[in-house]
């Protein structure tokens, strides 16, 4: 008995303390890093804290929406800045570059016409045609940039629809993190649950110094220990007097 009980203290010094340690130690890191992790992911009510990926997502979002209404405003203004041309061939009724070409044509053609042609313009036709090219040329180069705006408007649109995503996400994610329902603990939480169980345990292998009722797992150990070698003793010295012993005249046993 009293080898067995040497055996015990000795795995509980050598094997099943050293564990306990090495488990709770890892509980109160895990616990440490997930608040650092809740920290870095939870939206602040400022929105601008530093090192904190769910408020970059808000200023994104913030900024997406910005792009989103300026890239609108741009393809608003470059359909404007196009415009079409008038109806019935009259520029007046038209808008913007289309327009402005129209009536270069017009004129560039009035100028070319042997008949209808007026003198001070058949004089400068060279000069009108070139205007009425260039004029020609910034119309297309309208539709291309309201080509572009659009593709912008849309890009930026869906730019915009995904930063709400990610910033929904989070703020899910943050819900995941911080929850604090003993039913669906957060992570928080459950690494808060786990070190406070594991604290617990080192407690009890440990003890409570000064409160003789919780000495602990390792001390309760040594005194099995010291016990079974009382025991044993005693155990020796009783066999003794029951025997005696028969060298000894003086002690011839209780037999």
């Amino acid at each position: 008995m009293a080898a067995g009980a040497d055996k015990i203290e000795t795995d509980v010094n050598n094997k099943l303390a050293p564990g306990v340690y090495k488990v709770d130690d890892g509980a109160r890191k895990l616990a440490a890093g997930a608040k650092q992790l809740s920290a870095a992911l939870t939206p602040t009510a400022a929105g601008n804290a530093d090192n904190n990926l769910a408020d970059g997502a808000t200023q994104l979002d913030a900024g997406a929406a910005r792009l989103a209404a300026g890239s609108g405003d741009l393809a608003a203004g470059t359909d404007r800045l196009k415009g079409y041309r008038g109806a019935g061939n009259d520029p007046a009724t038209g808008t913007g570059t289309a327009a402005l070409a129209q009536a270069l044509e017009l004129l560039e053609a009035a100028a070319s016409d042997p008949v209808q042609g007026l003198v001070p313009l058949s004089v400068v036709k060279d000069k009108i045609a070139q205007i009425s090219a260039g004029a020609r040329k910034l119309d297309a180069g309208a539709a291309q940039l309201q080509a572009g705006a659009g593709r912008l408007e849309a890009g930026a649109d869906r730019l915009h629809a995904g930063t709400v995503r990610l910033t929904a996400g989070f703020a899910t994610l943050a819900g995941k993190l911080n929850s604090r329902d003993p039913n669906t603990p957060g992570v928080v939480l459950g690494t808060e649950l786990l070190a406070d169980g594991t604290s617990k345990i080192r407690t009890g292998m440990d003890g409570v110094p000064g409160n003789p009722a919780r000495p602990g797992l390792i001390k309760a150990a040594a005194k099995m220990t010291e016990g079974s070698s009382r025991l044993a003793d005693g155990t020796v010295a009783l066999n003794a007097g029951i025997q005696g012993d028969p060298a000894d005249p003086a002690n011839p046993g209780l037999l």
